[in-house]
């Protein structure tokens, strides 16, 4: 339940995060810069966690949890490679 929950908070922290951009406070954009940093902390933990956490309570392989995992890490990377070549456009 806690993985669960630490996604929710991602999710409220970004949304928290683009209203406090609209601010025009420096003090408030600060704020908004380090909950930025919280955010993408729980980004790379929360849900992978989360992920690990059903797969193994489903009684599901460890090699189709390793398969999962290497097919996300490649999927991300190609995103990666087409996000860097749409801004060139």
């Amino acid at each position: 339940f806690g993985r669960r929950r630490g996604c929710l908070l991602y999710c409220f922290i970004e949304v928290l995060i683009q209203i406090l951009e609209h601010v025009p406070n420096f003090y408030v954009l600060m704020i908004g810069r380090i909950l930025g940093g919280i955010s993408t902390s729980l980004l790379f933990c929360s849900f992978e966690s989360w992920m690990i956490s059903s797969h193994k309570s489903k009684g599901l392989s460890d090699e189709s949890l390793t398969l999962l995992l290497s097919y996300m890490s490649a999927l991300n990377g190609f995103a990666a490679i087409l996000a860097g070549v749409g801004t060139r456009f």
